[in-house]
């Protein structure tokens, strides 16, 4: 086999996404083979090698980053020795001599991102001192990585500081730098910076009128927001709009923080934005679909903050829904989590239903019909005719309760409070 071949084989497992504990053996194998001719490895094989070694399980280790470290320290041998290139352009001009490998900001920036996955921060000092002794420039994926592990941690002076660092670099914010940002400040609990972040992307997509009208509903001119956030160094581009990403951590960040208004409106400020501006007059734009991620976030909201209605002798949540649907101490009811399980039953039949997302659907609608077994069983019976499967204990135990036809209403109605309060 030629060596050739195997730095192709190489680059085809290293796009190989998302990277498994199988891909690293094969890429591992296929770097080994690369040795065992006497040819030299490519920086860029080195750094995915790297990569793939602190990957492949659902929450990084210690001994993930233990095994990227070990590449990396191979590499730095390399290096020392004075072997191997940068691919087949690196051959210098003198007398064609291959140049040293050297570790780049990629290989730092690889290491670092496996040690701030795994939230050791032993691990991130040990990472981050190494990319200091380098000498090497941090780019945007750099910070980025730091800004991923600092919300993590609620450290809300790092992350301001890692923002101030961007802007002092000048290193120019993309709409991904800003997702970053805004899932930020919204983990932390800093919604309205979030939010303002937001409005003023959406007002270069579809501009706000900056008038009174927005003080009404209790909000700052967005031309005032714009300034603000200006003078707190987050000047953001007139070109840049929202992604799908930016809407769907608006939407997660209101759900979790319990704002049901504002995440449907920013539900539905994405499904009537244009994705690609229409090429002829008549053609109507395609938008954003409405997505599992978003749905999802929307159930766990519901499971979080959920309220049953006040409904006196036992009355279903749906005939207090038909005579009072407005009347509500909080969004987070009967009603509108029906409106949105009846949309969702409604997506294209490749989506994909997972285990958790089926028991916050369970314990949203025990939360918001006060556990009427009626009701249970009608969203049950549409669930499972939309999405059969064969689901964990906790589902299988809330089918056995609302199946059971001998049981006592009240008697039903505490086995589910009962079991959403030992499993969730």
């Amino acid at each position: 086999m030629s060596v050739s071949y195997l730095h192709r084989l190489a680059q085809l497992i290293a796009s190989v996404k998302p990277r498994t504990r199988t891909e690293f053996l094969r890429l591992y194998s296929v770097i080994s083979s690369i040795k065992k001719a006497g040819r030299k490895v490519y920086l860029w094989e080195h750094n995915a090698l790297m990569d793939s070694a602190g990957r492949g399980a659902r929450k990084t280790q210690y001994a993930d980053y233990q095994r990227s470290l070990a590449i990396f320290n191979d590499l730095v041998a390399v290096h020392n020795d004075g072997g191997g290139d940068d691919g087949p352009r690196a051959a210098s001009n003198k007398g064609g001599h291959a140049a040293k490998i050297t570790p780049d900001v990629y290989s730092y920036t690889t290491l670092l991102n496996i040690a701030a996955r795994s939230k050791d921060p032993r691990v991130l000092r040990h990472a981050f001192k190494l990319f200091r002794q380098s000498k090497i420039a941090p780019n945007r994926v750099t910070h980025l990585v730091l800004l991923r592990y600092f919300t993590h941690k609620n450290d809300s002076e790092a992350i301001r500081h890692t923002m101030l660092l961007l802007q002092e670099q000048h290193i120019p914010l993309d709409i991904a730098a800003l997702n970053a940002i805004i899932w930020a400040f919204a983990r932390n609990g800093r919604l309205e910076i979030a939010w303002n972040i937001y409005r003023v992307l959406r007002h270069h997509l579809m501009p706000e009128e900056g008038t009174g009208a927005d003080e009404v509903e209790g909000e700052e001119d967005i031309n005032v927001v714009n300034a603000q956030l200006v003078h707190s160094r987050l000047s953001i581009p007139d070109n840049m709009a929202p992604d799908y990403i930016t809407y769907h951590v608006m939407i997660q960040a209101f759900a979790y923080h319990g704002n049901v208004a504002k995440a449907l409106q920013v539900f539905v400020d994405m499904l009537s934005t244009p994705i690609e501006e229409p090429t002829h007059p008549n053609e109507v734009p395609e938008t954003f679909p409405p997505t599992m991620t978003a749905y999802r976030a929307f159930f766990h909201g519901f499971a979080r903050h959920g309220r049953a209605p006040s409904a006196p002798n036992g009355e279903s949540p749906r005939v207090v829904a038909q005579r009072e649907p407005f009347v509500s101490e909080t969004g987070w009811n009967w009603h509108n989590l029906e409106l949105i399980f009846e949309n969702f039953l409604e997506l294209p039949d490749d989506v994909r239903l997972s285990d958790r997302t089926v028991w916050w659907i369970i314990v949203a609608f025990i939360k918001t019909s006060g556990a009427n077994i009626s009701e249970l069983r009608n969203m049950w019976s549409r669930l499972e005719e939309r999405y059969p499967g064969y689901w964990s204990e906790r589902v299988r135990k809330f089918q056995a309760i609302i199946t059971q036809r001998t049981m006592k209403k009240r008697d039903s109605r505490q086995a589910l409070l009962d079991l959403i309060r030992n499993t969730s």
